[in-house]
């Protein structure tokens, strides 16, 4: 029996996908992409059913090692299977690829032939997807840009589970994968559970990113939510005060994630500005949402219960004093580095490690000055209550 196909083509991290061509084993695509960096090629080929999920037919790679700049390569590529419980795949598929100087590479799918016919384990689910396929037709035209979309969106969320499932090596000058050592081993291990978790969350091709912001977003929230309890009652089992557990454990927690999209966003941005933005970024949705919602809903509550609603803060001013300082020396360092080493991040190694240790140490600066005054051993200089800023006189708490 015959298929309706489609080839999904992955260079490096950007994917793109063929049209589907209908009812044939020797599908014709002639289409041309073209990607901006240079890696192995890998093609997929799909077979679109009505009803039932779309069949994995084969997949083949044409490794950048066999490409000359300048020189296009006209080849047949066979198909093969990786994936367990499928049939042995059949075919070949055709691809005319060129290699720019500048590392850009053009991939021009032209043909497939041979491809394998369906088997007779679906051949029942097919046939009865194929005659009701014609009843839904029209109801489907309605929505195909929707559909279409989905069926993108099962493909590429494939390729999330398999990056989450499989540990990723680090990648050589020619930009090709290398096999994971010990430390992506172990840090696979440890972070196995999160990577699947949100290998959930819809990939960013589609809906604008709209999709894929909102349901991260809600996913955040969540998370956030339970490591704030567990952190909460860590500090609670261990005998720390509420306002260290919140300055350390719950912030160090909630932050990570900024600190490994930070990471990331040095590494593939040519400006420091995307790495550098996220976190002030996420400190003012801290702050703002942070108090200001909280506050907004309290005193919403408090007022329908005809009652008034009173913040006070024990430690705030010091906070801030402490904070306004270690911030200003950090945006001092950062206009030093791009003096001397040409920019924000990278620059000398030495120096970059050493630059890193100053700010680390800050927050240690920080943690410890705040604490000691959530403990009574240093005086805060004023009180928040309410609006207003009260300056603390000397010799008096206002928190006990």
């Amino acid at each position: 029996m015959t298929r309706d196909t489609c080839e999904y083509i992955q260079v490096g991290k950007v994917s793109a996908k063929t049209a589907w061509v209908r009812k044939n084993l020797n599908p014709e695509w002639d289409e041309t992409f073209t990607f901006e960096t240079a890696a192995d090629i890998l093609l997929v080929i799909w077979d679109h059913d009505d009803l039932s999920r779309d069949d994995y037919m084969g997949e083949c790679i044409l490794e950048l090692s066999r490409l000359t700049p300048g020189t296009p390569l006209d080849t047949w590529l066979p198909l093969r299977s990786t994936q367990k419980g499928f049939p042995k795949a059949q075919g070949e598929v055709h691809m005319k690829v060129t290699l720019s100087s500048t590392s850009e590479l053009e991939v021009k799918v032209l043909a497939a032939r041979n491809l394998v016919g369906l088997d007779k384990s679906n051949a029942v689910i097919d046939s009865v997807a194929g005659k009701l396929g014609g009843g839904l037709r029209s109801v489907r035209s309605t929505f195909k840009h929707h559909g279409d979309i989905w069926s993108d969106m099962k493909v590429d969320w494939y390729y999330q589970f398999h990056a989450a499932l499989y540990p990723a090596g680090e990648k050589d000058e020619e930009g090709n994968d290398m096999e994971p050592g010990t430390v992506e081993m172990v840090m696979h291990f440890f972070t196995f559970f999160w990577k699947v978790l949100f290998a959930t969350i819809p990939p960013v091709n589609y809906y604008g990113g709209w999709l894929t912001f909102n349901v991260a977003i809600f996913a955040i929230g969540i998370v956030t939510a339970i490591v704030g309890e567990i952190a909460s009652l860590f500090g609670c089992v261990v005998g720390l005060k509420t306002a260290v557990t919140a300055i350390t454990f719950v912030a160090l927690g909630t932050s990570l994630p900024d600190t490994f999209a930070s990471k990331a966003a040095a590494e593939q941005e040519e400006h420091a500005d995307a790495a550098i933005g996220n976190v002030t970024g996420s400190n003012a949705v801290n702050v703002f949402l942070g108090i200001g919602l909280p506050w907004t809903i309290a005193t919403i509550y408090a007022e329908a219960n005809g009652e008034s609603f009173t913040a006070r803060s024990c430690g705030f001013g010091l906070n801030c004093f402490v904070y306004g300082i270690l911030a200003l020396s950090t945006l001092a360092l950062l206009g030093y580095r791009r003096i001397t080493q040409g920019g924000e991040l990278g620059g000398d190694p030495t120096m970059a490690k050493i630059h890193g240790a100053i700010l680390v140490s800050m927050w240690f600066i920080y943690i410890i000055v705040s604490s000691n005054r959530y403990y009574g051993n240093i005086d805060d200089l004023w009180t928040i209550s309410g609006s207003l800023a009260i300056p603390n006189l000397p010799g008096v708490d206002y928190c006990q």
